[in-house]
Parts: structure tokens; C-alpha cells; sequence
């Protein structure tokens, strides 16, 4: 099949896209696709990602009432393995596990952590020679994590296309279908179904435009092996809190997490199929949003750091 596929391509993580890049010297061995199978491809791909953010502390507040500093640790780790069921099909399976630490804030008002453990499975499908499809699941426990229920248990959807014009020109299409959708970013409550579109567009030597959701970016090839960008990321997900929380009509609700940091970073490869990636800048705006009792929280600025290690064989 073919040999990398990158995931989380469309808009507001709907969905994963797949890139190809031009096969010359000057493309990193970590962005290289091949269309068509190499002659000896390995039986099974094994795709292993390890990021963890740390973000300073910054004032939340809810209106003019202010509940203290919040800092916040990160880690996101995922494997899927990718298993050739016959040319042109792969079948993915692995786990994931994401989890926000935020500590304690005045009021108990927040959780103190938010997090995701789920499996991956999914299937690839080599339509044509331009058009690619992934269809994906992740059925798992999104919530607190203290007290694991049934009402934490969620079974996003994520339909992803890919048509490739060339080697330097992607669209992506995709739609996510989440049953406990609730953002604050367009207070849509009641809508379980986001579509979202991108593209990637190699439009120089060196320089490429990665226009997808959830992580856009600007990026250049310094030599080969060396990548640095600038972007944004866009992360969170949504969750289900706990029953005894303590929080009144805030226990056992649905809960939007979103934030959106802009910053820069370097990526380089270690070895064939190995990279180190360390990324800095302002965590624009981090949001919680409580959709049943339509309340909203929301934090000012504050920088962040970030180290990703990827590793493919």
C-alpha cells in the first residue's frame, strides 16, 4: 500500500488526510509517500507518535468573574498498526491515549484533568490512482478518568478523503460524527455532524502550505533531514464529567474542551522512519464549554512548549 498516511488532515480534526510529496532530494525521509507500493513493502506499518505540552499559567475567567491561574500539562500518545488486507486495502487498529492535566481552580468549577483512552480502527482504501479513503473509529472513555462510567463511553466517527492532483497538490474532505458533540466554538449543541475541507500545496522549492485543520502550517526544508514551520494547533475534544463531582448541574455533563496556540518549531529526522520535534509559542485561547447549562470559560494567553517524538517502521 502506500507508505505513510498522515492523520488528523481536515477541518477541526475531522477526519485523516493523506499526503504525498514530490520524490526528489530535497523531501524529508519522514514526508515521503509512494502512490504505489514499493517492491518489498513490509507486511505490517507500525506508527508510534509521543507529544507532550506543557502550558504556563494564565488568568480563567467566566464573564467578569475570575477563578485563578491555570497551567496545564499534556501528553497525547497514540500506535496503529496498519495491516495490507489485499491491494489497495489496509486495515488500522492500534490505541489511543490523550490526557489534560489542569490542577486545582477556586470553585471547583473545571475537572482537574480530562482525558481520552480508546482504540483506533479503521480502514484505508486506495480507490483509484487519485483518490484515497479512510473510514475510523475510536471507541473509548472520554472523561475525568476518577470515576469511569457508561456515560463516558463515545464512539466518534471519522470519514476522510483524499484526491491527489500531483505530487505537489492534495485536496482533502472529510466529516467527523461525534454523539456527544457540544463546542463553544459555535455553540451548535445539538449537531453531531462537522465537515471540513483543506489542502496541502507544495508552492516552491522548499516551501509548502499545509491549509488543514487541526494543525495548519507554513513549512520549509532547511537541508534534508532539517524542516522548520510556523502554525497553529487547535486541540481538545469533548468529554463526559463525573456523576459525584461535586458540581451541582455541572456533574455529569457534557463538556467542550478546546484550545488554539500559534508558534514555530523544527522538525528533524534522528534516522529513516525517526523523528524529533520541539515546537514553542502563545496558547492564544484555551475554553471550556458546558453546553447543557451553557456556560463558558475562557483563559488569556499564556506560552506553551512542546516536544513529538514519531517514529514509523
Amino acid at each position: 500500500m502506500w507508505k505513510r498516511i498522515v492523520g488528523g488532515a481536515v477541518a477541526l480534526g475531522l477526519g485523516a488526510g493523506l499526503t504525498v510529496a514530490a520524490d526528489n532530494d530535497t523531501e524529508p525521509a519522514w514526508l515521503k509517500l509512494a502512490v504505489t507500493p514499493p517492491p518489498e513493502a513490509p507486511a505490517v506499518e507500525h506508527e508510534l507518535t509521543l507529544t507532550e505540552t506543557v502550558v504556563g499559567g494564565s488568568d480563567i475567567h467566566r464573564g467578569p468573574t475570575s477563578y485563578g491561574q491555570l497551567s496545564e500539562n499534556h501528553l497525547d500518545f497514540s500506535y496503529v498498526a496498519g495491516v495490507p488486507l489485499r491491494e489497495g486495502w489496509q486495515l488500522r487498529a492500534g490505541v489511543a491515549y490523550e490526557r489534560y492535566d489542569f490542577g486545582s481552580l477556586r470553585g471547583a468549577v473545571l475537572p482537574n484533568r480530562l482525558g481520552v483512552a480508546a482504540l483506533v480502527l479503521g480502514l484505508d482504501v486506495n480507490l483509484s490512482e487519485q483518490w484515497l479513503l479512510r473510514v475510523e473509529v475510536r471507541p473509548g472513555v472520554y472523561g475525568e478518568f476518577s470515576r469511569v462510567t457508561m456515560d463516558q463511553v463515545n464512539v466518534p466517527l471519522i470519514l476522510g478523503a483524499t484526491y491527489l492532483v500531483n505530487a505537489d497538490w492534495q485536496w482533502f474532505l472529510g466529516v467527523q460524527v461525534d454523539p456527544h458533540f457540544g463546542t463553544g466554538i459555535y455553540h451548535w449543541d445539538d449537531v453531531p455532524v462537522m465537515p471540513g475541507a483543506g489542502l496541502r500545496w507544495r508552492f516552491a522549492d522548499r516551501w509548502t502550505l499545509l491549509a488543514m485543520l487541526p494543525n495548519p502550517e507554513v513549512q520549509y526544508e532547511v537541508m534534508d533531514g532539517l524542516q522548520v514551520y510556523v502554525g497553529a494547533r487547535m486541540n481538545g475534544g469533548n468529554f463526559r464529567t463525573d456523576k459525584n463531582s461535586g458540581r451541582g448541574k455541572l456533574a455529569n455533563a457534557n463538556l467542550s474542551y478546546y484550545e488554539i496556540r500559534v508558534g514555530a518549531g523544527a522538525r528533524y529526522a534522528l534516522a529513516p522512519g525517526l523523528s524529533l520535534e520541539a515546537e514553542g509559542g502563545s496558547a492564544v485561547t484555551r475554553q471550556f464549554y458546558y453546553s447543557g447549562a451553557d456556560m463558558q470559560f475562557h483563559t488569556d494567553p499564556a506560552w506553551y512548549a512542546q516536544v513529538r517524538f514519531s517514529m514509523e517502521f
